[in-house]
């Protein structure tokens, strides 16, 4: 899937000069979403009378304290306010999606944060801050019916002051890490990223220590009418770059790509829901929630620590399968969140296009330590096809009280029921589900193999003795079966392995470690006397 990138201006002509200040210094500064300290902004303003500020607030970020602090700096034309969408989403990214495009989401989501910050203040915001300053083709035409004053948008070389049916696109510079005195002009101090330990704060006043520009500090606003008109270009539908690097992370990353494709795909049965002539309005709202949830620019954006990622990964797709649940359908496997834990706690099979790779649960069970399997590996080439067991534990003597063990692999090459044989070769009590019916079946020891061939008038035939080798270190027993006895693709099959073993009451052979699932190996391993187990094979993709 193609998702949409971002069309770059550069304006190298002399003629489209940025815009001039007269030495005044705007800062607009995005705190991150979960600051609170509203006391604290308001002493770092009180400290210094100097500076006048534009603040990016997104929606549920004000406390009571926030509350009752800031309209006082507002009215006395210190702080001005402008808003930020819930998650700062990256529009472009939404608005322009290949499988749906939600442009009306900026729109929507916009009226109602501006309707609960007009509630608090008293007065409509008038500015407004995408994510990165991020703004394409379709939000554009989307921003103009807010009836805005202004949008911060990102920085380019000899970038101007846009303007279009009366609304502002500002151009901010990104602030830079290092602490060096800001010359005159727009510059964003942007926080959204930053991590739950920071202290947004800190850095605002440090650079504010750091600066002292001539004519002083501005809010937008206030910068905005000084400039007058003059220095304002038309704008048509234009995209602009990001100050940060989201928006690019999300045309080439591939965690950003996997994470948007789920959210297309939401998206799109949001879409296909509305549209189908009996959608239920109450319903299709509560799945814009959550698709509205979904859109928060952090599930896009690959966090360098694991369980921060694990975390992400686990409210993301909460609210992906929230869409779909509320739309009355199943959410697809890959929208589902399964813990870690569980996954290395059930079976896990990956392939390639000559291997084949099943690993048992972590928590695997067996009745001896030298018959636990850690994994089955199966490879293939013209000459062979390979099975190699990887043990807990690979003794060179048999294995008191069962004998020597037997490695016991059938192989289903059709899936068909019944086509084949569902007995053990040895005197088992365990049945193989008849769909999962075996037409050759491999049984080893440390010191020999013989593969058999399944009849439906006669009992099993022995049709070759295969090649064994071990390997103390590795744990692993490797048995190769020459191509011409076993021939067809190992993907397509299903396999049932398992360790065999002496009954202690001599009443023949029992399962003593099994590859599946922790259930059927429960029921494989149970208490002598209880019912047969019936087996099922493990398979690709399965």
């Amino acid at each position: 899937m193609r998702l949409p990138g971002l069309l770059f201006l550069f304006l190298a002509s002399p003629c489209f000069p940025a815009p001039d200040l007269g030495g005044r210094l705007c800062l607009l500064w995005i705190p991150p979403e979960f600051f609170s300290d509203w006391a604290g902004l308001g002493k770092v303003l009180d400290q210094n009378p100097q500076v006048n500020l534009t603040l990016g607030l997104a929606p549920g970020m004000l406390t009571p304290t926030g509350e009752s602090i800031l309209p006082a700096w507002i009215g006395a034309k210190r702080l001005e306010v402008a808003l930020r969408l819930k998650g700062d989403p990256l529009l472009p990214m939404i608005a322009e999606h290949p499988l749906a495009a939600r442009p009306q989401d900026a729109v929507d989501r916009m009226a109602a944060g501006r309707e609960q910050y007009r509630l608090v203040f008293g007065t409509t915001l008038s500015g407004f801050v995408p994510a990165g300053g991020a703004v394409g083709p379709a939000v554009f035409a989307a921003l103009h019916a807010m009836q805005l004053s202004w949008v911060a948008i990102g920085n380019y070389p000899d970038s101007s002051l846009w303007s279009g049916s009366g609304l502002d696109f500002v151009p901010f510079k990104p602030v830079p890490p290092l602490a060096d005195p800001l010359e005159s002009g727009f510059w964003a101090l942007d926080e959204s990223r930053a991590p739950l330990d920071s202290r947004p704060l800190e850095r605002l006043s440090r650079l504010i220590a750091q600066n002292k520009p001539s004519a002083g500090w501005t809010t937008v606003a206030q910068a905005l009418k000084a400039i007058g008109a003059k220095q304002r270009m038309v704008a048509e539908g234009e995209s602009w770059p990001a100050w940060n690097d989201d928006l690019e992370n999300s045309r080439f990353d591939p965690y950003a790509q996997q994470a948007w494709k789920l959210y297309g795909s939401a998206a799109k049965a949001v879409e296909e829901y509305q549209n189908s002539g009996s959608a239920d309005l109450e319903l299709l709202e509560e799945a814009a929630r959550s698709l509205h949830q979904a859109q928060a620019s952090r599930f896009y954006r690959k966090p360098l620590d694991p369980k921060v990622e694990q975390e992400l990964e686990r409210e993301f797709k909460g609210h992906i399968a929230a869409v779909y649940r509320k739309l009355g359908n199943t959410p697809p496997a890959e929208a589902v969140y399964v813990d870690p834990a569980v996954i290395l706690d059930s079976l896990r099979a990956s392939a390639s296009d000559f291997s084949l790779v099943f690993h048992n649960p972590v928590s695997s069970l067996s009745r001896d330590l030298g018959a636990k399997i850690l994994s089955l590996k199966i490879e293939w080439d013209v000459a062979a096809v390979t099975l190699i067991y990887k043990m807990a534990k690979l003794r060179a003597e048999p294995s008191h009280p069962y004998g020597e063990l037997l490695w016991q692999t059938y192989i289903d090459l059709n899936n068909i029921a019944g086509a084949g044989s569902t007995s053990l070769l040895d005197n088992s009590k365990a049945f193989i589900q008849p769909r999962d019916a075996w037409e050759y079946a491999l049984t080893a020891s440390r010191t020999g193999a013989f593969l058999y061939r399944s009849s439906p008038r006669s009992a099993p035939a022995k049709i070759g003795e295969p090649k064994v080798k071990t390997d103390f270190k590795k744990s692993e027993i490797i048995i190769s079966v020459p191509r011409a006895l076993l021939k067809g693709n190992p993907l397509q099959w299903g396999y049932i392995a398992g360790v065999m073993g002496a009954a202690p009451d001599a009443s023949g052979s029992m399962i003593l470690g099994l590859l599946g699932e922790l259930a059927q190996q429960k029921a494989a391993l149970g208490k002598m006397g209880t019912r047969p187990p019936h087996l099922a094979a493990v398979r690709a993709g399965k």
